[in-house]
Order: structure tokens, then sequence, then C-alpha cells
């Protein structure tokens, strides 16, 4: 599907090339250093930085490019911290997600991946994907860096109490980046998830999802109001730093693809009618 001078692929995550590894690890990196406000730390008092923090001074033009890019055109050897003046170190290594990547879509008993390419350079600008493992693989990979893995049975034991069952050996995960300033677009979004969400076979419709998601990301309204049910995590079982103190949300959803898949085969303005508030709160924040 061809959307404003860019193309949406569903593709079976064994056919990803290097080139496409390399793309996803960029677009990764771009969100971290954005969206998430997490691009470099001092290596003297700590402190974290953002893309915006460090290139805020460029045209709009020049800002809105990927990190990547503007670390090319700047041709800095070193960032000085915006609070000290000191040297920082670049937080994310594109190397070792790639291994994180490769590693939740082949490690994985299945998954699943959609993308969405720019039409003139063919580059990546956005991806989704699913996988679908056991909970202590999902724990490792996407709760670490909120919990200890010393939790995990007792997280484990939180949600089984809420479900009134004994976790199934198949779970399913998500994740999705983008680059934000330049896709902050609704009906791209709408799309990108509509033929995501098509591209999953029916078989795995009753799966049960579970996520976690900071307390301050808008995109709790998106799984509230899509009947995902937040459990509530005891703050000392939190991991916290001097530079940040984690909010963090399980949310767990049963059938999770057949309501998205119901949901999304909606008309786009009949999706935006049931859900104009919190498309509103997610296209300002």
């Amino acid at each position: 599907m061809r959307i404003n001078n860019t193309t949406i692929q569903s593709i079976d995550t064994t056919n990803l090339t290097k080139k496409d590894f390399l793309e996803i690890a960029k677009v990764e990196k771009d969100m971290w250093a954005y969206w998430i406000w997490e691009y470099v730390k001092c290596t003297n008092c700590w402190k974290i930085h953002s893309k915006n923090d460090i290139f805020w001074h460029l045209s709009g033009k020049i800002k809105t490019e990927s990190v990547s890019k503007l670390e090319k055109i700047i041709l800095w050897d070193s960032i000085k911290c915006k609070k000290c003046l000191s040297n920082t170190e670049f937080i994310y290594d594109i190397n070792q997600n790639i291994d994180n990547i490769k590693d939740r879509l082949y490690k994985s008993h299945k998954s699943y991946m959609t993308i969405l390419r720019n039409d003139e350079d063919w580059e990546i600008k956005w991806f989704l994907d699913w996988y679908i493992d056991n909970f202590s693989n999902i724990f490792k990979r996407e709760f670490n860096s909120h919990y200890e893995l010393m939790w995990e049975e007792y997280v484990k034991q939180f949600i089984e109490k809420e479900i009134w069952y004994k976790l199934p050996k198949e779970l399913f995960s998500f994740s999705s980046m983008w680059t934000d300033e330049k896709y902050k677009n609704f009906y791209i979004i709408f799309n990108m998830i509509q033929n995501f969400f098509l591209s999953i076979p029916d078989e795995h419709n009753n799966i049960l999802w579970i996520t976690e998601l900071d307390s301050w990301k808008s995109l709790n309204a998106i799984y509230n109001s899509m009947w995902a049910k937040k459990i509530w995590i005891w703050a000392d079982m939190l991991i916290s730093n001097k530079n940040k103190n984690y909010n963090s949300d399980l949310f767990y959803h049963e059938k999770v693809i057949l309501d998205y898949k119901n949901n999304f085969s909606l008309p786009i303005r009949s999706f935006i009618k049931k859900y104009k508030n919190n498309m509103k709160k997610i296209l300002v924040d």
C-alpha cells in the first residue's frame, strides 16, 4: 500500500536483509533520542540529553533529520553536556540493538513485522513487530529495564491473580518505532496498524498480550479504551537511578488481535469518531 510517498509492507522477518536491520536500528535510535529523550549521557554529572537538547539550534528542516544523518552533517567527535560542559557518551549502540532485535524476532516462537518505507530512497522509516514467546523470555527482553530479574516470578503471580488462570505457554509482545517528527500523522498511523494486524493469522486472534508501558505515555489512553487492563505493580519493585525514576505500568489484553482487527477494520472516519478524544491526545502529545 502506498501512502504519501511511502509504502507499507508486511513481511516475513526471515526475509529481512542486513541493510534492513541497520535501518530498523536507526529508526529505533531516533525514537529513543527524541521521543524517549535519551541520546547522550554526561560522563561527569550523568545528565541524560535528548536529540532536541543537542540539536535545538539548527534550522527546522535539518533538525527533523534522523540522528544518524545529523551526526554525519555535524561531524562532532564529542557532544558536550549542556549542564556542566563535560564530554558525553552515546547511550544507544546500534550493533547491540540489532542483536536485540534479531533475538526477539528469531529466537521467539513466531514473529511478524510491518514496515513503512520512503519511496524515494527505500529506507525504513517506521516499523511494528510482534513476537510470540513464553513469559520468562518476554520478561527478560521487555521488562528488565523496569524490573529486576528477581521479581519475574512475583510479577507473573500478579498477572495470574488478575486473569484467574495460569499464564499460557505462548504470549504476544509488541514493539512500535518511528521517526516522531516526520510521521506523526494519524492517516499513516491508522493504515500501518490496520495492515499489521491483517497480516497476523487468525489462529492467534485469542492470544493473551502482555506489555510494559511508562505511565506518562499517551498510548495509555488507547490501551484503556480498547479493553486492555492495567496491573498496578508496587513502586518498590521498580528500578530507579539518579537520573530517572521509572513509572511503569503493565497491561494485559485477552483476544488483543481480534479486538484490534475489528476496530481497525472500521472506516477511518468511524474510527476517529469513536476514539476522537484519545486521538487528540496522541497527536498533541
